[in-house]
């Protein structure tokens, strides 16, 4: 039979000639192993019990989206991060990752120089994220240029990542600001809180600036009026296109018919960019 000098350190349990022992607590005991048959005869061993490392609970949550990450804690130090299965990974700084989702566990293991180790763990959720379809609309736009972009996802919010390059409205038309790339983003929010965005890049193309008309604002019917601006290289025209006034290369209108019109002079650019004055 097997004894234990000290219950309170550490038990032991006989099976045939085997003394099975089980760790309580930290100190020295002695286990002692008796044999009678007859007469008694007994061996002892000095035994050491080890104190485990004393982890405290993993902080951080315990609920991530697929494609989202969920940074955990724990402020025992030197322990080694895993995961239970591939739904979700986890660095050595305890920031999981959801793959796919489903349960998982996340541990945290902290071993001490005797080598007695304590683990915890921190059930994780891992929650879908919706279903995202690329944004569709042009690569590029005039800075002075506004287009429609959509997306067959619905639900969504349109953002630009630079307001100053681009800005998008509530119902995806973007227009362009000023030379330069800018990120147009679009987020869908699912049930679960889980979100998902896309984005296009899109590159607005300059303009060249053109100055004030100069010029009457009012004509007599049958008269002519001088128009000129100070930017070189425009092109004269009037909204009516003739119907009320027409406006000659020179930038000499005539008023052919009683109404309003417009004066247009539209400065264009080797990118393709036109910006007009009136």
């Amino acid at each position: 039979f097997y004894y234990s000098s000290n219950t309170a350190l550490a038990t032991v349990t006989t099976s045939l000639y085997s003394g099975f022992v089980t760790a309580i607590s930290a100190g020295n005991l002695v286990i002692t192993y008796t044999l009678v048959n007859g007469c008694s005869v007994s061996v002892t061993k000095n035994i050491k019990v080890n104190a485990q490392p004393v982890v405290p609970a993993i902080t951080g949550g315990s609920v991530v989206c697929t494609g989202s990450t969920l940074q955990l804690a724990d402020t025992a130090q030197g322990g080694v991060w895993s995961a239970s299965n591939s739904r979700v990974t986890v660095s050595s700084t305890g920031l999981v990752t959801g793959i796919t989702s489903g349960p998982s566990t996340v541990s945290y293991k902290v071993t001490n120089s005797t080598g007695c180790s304590t683990t915890v763990s921190q059930p994780i959720t891992v929650n879908a994220s919706p279903t995202v379809l690329a944004i569709q609309g042009a690569d590029s736009l005039c800075a002075n240029q506004a287009t429609l972009y959509t997306d067959v996802t619905t639900g969504g919010t349109w953002g630009s990542l630079n307001t100053n390059i681009a800005t998008v409205g509530a119902s995806g038309v973007v227009t362009g600001v000023s030379n330069g790339t800018s990120s147009i983003t679009y987020t869908v929010t699912g049930a679960n809180s889980c979100a998902a965005t896309v984005s296009k890049n899109i590159y607005i193309k300059a303009i060249t600036p053109v100055n004030a008309i100069t010029g009457a604002g009012m004509v007599c019917l049958n008269s002519t009026a001088q128009y000129s601006n100070t930017t070189t290289g425009g092109v004269w025209s009037t909204k009516s296109n003739g119907a009320v006034a027409g406006i000659s290369s020179t930038g000499l209108l005539t008023a052919y018919n009683a109404g309003q019109d417009t004066v247009l002079y539209t400065v264009g650019n080797p990118s393709g960019c036109d910006n007009v004055a009136q």
